[in-house]
């Protein structure tokens, strides 16, 4: 990892949580924070080296990382009740049914559970970019910055 020295308007800023630690944005050196909300406590820190700002970005990565994983977990514990009601609504009603027709029940139930647990683990799996990043890919420089406004990055 070089050691590379930003300047003007490659200098970039970190905003940091002061309680939690937890990086909330980053902008660009003297402007002031985007999406950070009212009330919290933040430390600016400006990263003057490259080698600073890998190290926060990939900070912010794995922060976004576990917080995806965490919010995955959640979604499927509060949907466990509502899942379970239907399997056992479908298993109660076959028992009033054939064979055909309590198999093709049982095989969707499958095919429901499997594309479930592929959206859960490709939402787990989500590797978030940052602006620069996005913008060094080709990304339109105008879409990122609205998409930033709105919390989309």
């Amino acid at each position: 990892m070089s050691n590379v020295q930003l300047s003007g308007k490659e200098r970039t800023c970190v905003y940091r949580d002061l309680d939690t630690h937890r990086i909330l944005s980053f902008g660009v050196d003297g402007a002031p924070p985007i999406n950070v909300p009212d009330g919290i406590r933040y430390e600016t820190i400006t990263c003057l080296h490259a080698s600073d700002l890998d190290r926060f970005m990939d900070q912010y990565r794995q922060q976004h990382i576990e917080d995806e994983e965490r919010a995955a977990i959640g979604k499927l514990e509060r949907e466990r009740g509502f899942r379970k009601s239907v399997r056992d609504a479908v298993m109660a009603r076959n028992q009033h049914l054939d064979a055909f027709n309590r198999d093709v029940n049982l095989r969707i139930l499958d095919a429901q559970d499997k594309l479930y647990e592929r959206i859960l683990s490709t939402r787990i799996r989500a590797i978030p970019k940052l602006a620069a990043e996005i913008y060094e890919q080709g990304g339109d420089d105008t879409r990122i910055v609205k998409d930033g406004m709105r919390g989309k990055l």
